[in-house]
């Protein structure tokens, strides 16, 4: 079997395309963090714990569902579960996401330093996470887990998350309203 440690291709900007042996059986989180220029990412056929399902451009964990790692061209299929730190990280191109009912976890810092980020979208049927004013906030706990490049940080939000902003250098102005109780750690890192 064959590993593809953590970081190893971290902030390659030179890789636009991505395609995982079959005979690879462990990848770490980030592995692929900060390639900003990558638009296709497949895993091969017949490798037992990786996927692409639906030729979705991303890197899926069969098993749990989960999204390791995403590019520019990344949709995001409806069986994913949960969307890992740094899955969607310094992808310059991206322009918007949507986030489909299936996915409950989505990680603090899963979508960061994406600058031309503008459009957030969760699906309606999502009993987790909603989208108000160009902002991705946990319904249950009023966190707004992620932002874009035009957001407005709703009033009824209490707290920002931990990356919610990093490394969106297009934002010109956030105002943060009177109800928020906790910033997280580099919320607004890189802007």
């Amino acid at each position: 079997m064959e590993y593809i440690g953590s970081m190893a291709f971290y902030n390659c900007t030179e890789l636009t395309s991505i395609t995982i042996p079959e005979k690879v059986d462990k990848i770490c989180p980030y592995t692929f963090s900060g390639c900003g220029n990558l638009s296709s990412i497949r895993v091969a056929e017949g490798n037992k714990y990786y996927d692409s399902r639906n030729d979705c451009n991303a890197i899926i964990e069969t098993e749990s569902g989960r999204l390791l790692s995403a590019c520019s061209e990344t949709e995001i299929p409806p069986s994913v579960k949960s969307i890992e730190f740094f899955a969607f990280c310094g992808l310059l191109q991206m322009t918007d996401i949507r986030i489909p009912a299936s996915v409950l976890d989505v990680r603090n810092g899963a979508i960061v330093e994406c600058p031309c980020l503008t459009n957030i979208e969760v699906d309606k049927k999502n009993p987790k996470y909603y989208v108000k004013d160009g902002c991705l906030i946990d319904k249950d706990t009023k966190t707004l887990v992620c932002g874009s490049a035009f957001s407005n940080i709703p009033n009824d939000v209490t707290s920002i998350a931990d990356y919610a902003f990093r490394g969106m250098s297009s934002a010109k102005s956030i105002v943060i309203p009177s109800n928020v109780e906790k910033i997280g750690m580099f919320a607004f890192y890189g802007c």
